[in-house]
């Protein structure tokens, strides 16, 4: 099984190949002005097939690592949907308003988001339909010491709304509970724990 750097690494040179096929699409079109109408609706029309297919590829590689990750386990992943085409030509579409070949940059970029998506959103769709997985916070080498602290507890979480949420006690204090527990008690008069 691939360790995560590792499936890191396939996603970065699926992204690369994608990239790749953009890059020709372009210069099979760029024989025309790079404002042109003709050239702008063939990016427009072509990107989305080239971001499906390698978001399906994501997709499939995700549900293999997702299969692997437990093979002793009945549930037998599947893999996400792409996105909707429409999804993908508006990311095309948005990408030609910047002028020039800077373009190219940031379709590069959604085809990074598009296979990003395609391996994420398979994984998380399968957690949440395989039930009893746990979540684990994550926590970016800026967080805040509390988030630090919570990250460090590992996958203790049963949904992702409560990894990446911090969430209230679902009861309020009174005003004595919170005098005592400033003092360090944790326990009432009638011995029951304080909120």
């Amino acid at each position: 099984m691939l360790t995560p750097s590792e499936r890191q690494k396939v996603l970065e040179q699926l992204h690369t190949l994608a990239t790749g096929d953009v890059v020709r699409l372009w210069r099979s079109a760029s024989g025309a002005d790079l404002d042109s109408r003709a050239f702008r609706a063939l990016i427009v029309e072509a990107y989305p097939e080239i971001a499906s297919q390698y978001a399906s590829v994501a997709a499939d590689l995700a549900t293999e690592w997702y299969n692997a990750s437990a093979p002793e386990l009945a549930y037998q992943a599947a893999p996400a949907a792409a996105a909707p085409v429409e999804q993908y030509a508006a990311n095309a579409r948005y990408a030609l308003t910047v002028p020039g070949p800077a373009a190219l940059s940031q379709l590069s970029g959604a085809l990074q988001r598009a296979v990003g998506s395609g391996a994420r959103d398979t994984i998380e769709e399968n957690v949440v339909s395989e039930g009893g997985s746990r979540w684990a916070r994550y926590a970016s080498a800026t967080a805040c010491a509390f988030c630090r602290v919570m990250s460090s507890r590992g996958a203790v979480y049963s949904s992702m709304e409560a990894a990446t949420s911090v969430v209230g006690r679902g009861k309020e204090m009174s005003a004595s509970d919170r005098r005592a527990r400033a003092r360090g008690e944790n326990r009432d008069d009638r011995h029951r724990f304080i909120a």
